[in-house]
């Protein structure tokens, strides 16, 4: 069973390792890039077993009430990695009042290669909203377009009770054959 938590100073070296062996495009990033980069970013990992399987950092911009998600998963967890009760107390952390009180969340996923951000992102219910023309580039000058997905605290299927999820679930799968 995928358990959660909030990540802690003591897990950014092992989200560092998992990054670097299966996340695109970080060949280029050293630990001490990967620390500046989420230095003031808070968010969480998920573990089978006391392993680490895959994390998501949020980072939030105030006074907007959005913030900016990134997830990276093991190959082998892909698909089933988090469960229905870990994405109800993500997404319920994001959008209630109680906790951050978000109005928006988004992400992006790269244009034009086969890495599974996409299909992850279309699979929880964001909306695609724009591309990013050349809106990544990396050290050794390939550039990639993006596209920028959100997802809006009215729209998120994620913070309705359990029976409206399983319904959302079903109506999803039933469009998508």
């Amino acid at each position: 069973m995928i358990r959660m938590r909030f990540f802690t100073e003591e897990d950014k070296g092992v989200m560092f390792r998992l990054a670097k062996a299966h996340e695109p495009f970080t060949e280029h990033v050293t630990p001490d890039m990967f620390l500046a980069r989420i230095a003031d970013q808070e968010g969480w990992i998920f573990e089978d077993d006391g392993q680490l399987v895959g994390y998501l950092t949020l980072s939030t911009f105030q006074p907007l009430h959005s913030a900016l998600i990134h997830a990276t998963i093991r190959p082998e967890y892909r698909g089933l990695w988090i469960g229905m009760s870990n994405l109800r107390a993500v997404f319920g952390h994001l959008f209630n009042g109680d906790c951050l009180d978000l109005e928006k969340v988004y992400a992006y996923a790269v244009v034009g290669e086969t890495y599974p951000a996409a299909k992850l992102l279309d699979s929880l219910g964001f909306q695609r909203e724009g591309l990013d023309r050349r809106g990544l580039k990396l050290v050794d000058g390939r550039v990639f377009d993006l596209v920028r997905y959100g997802m809006l605290r009215e729209e998120c299927p994620w913070i309705k009770p359990r029976s409206e999820i399983r319904q959302w679930l079903k109506a999803r799968r039933t469009r998508v054959h």
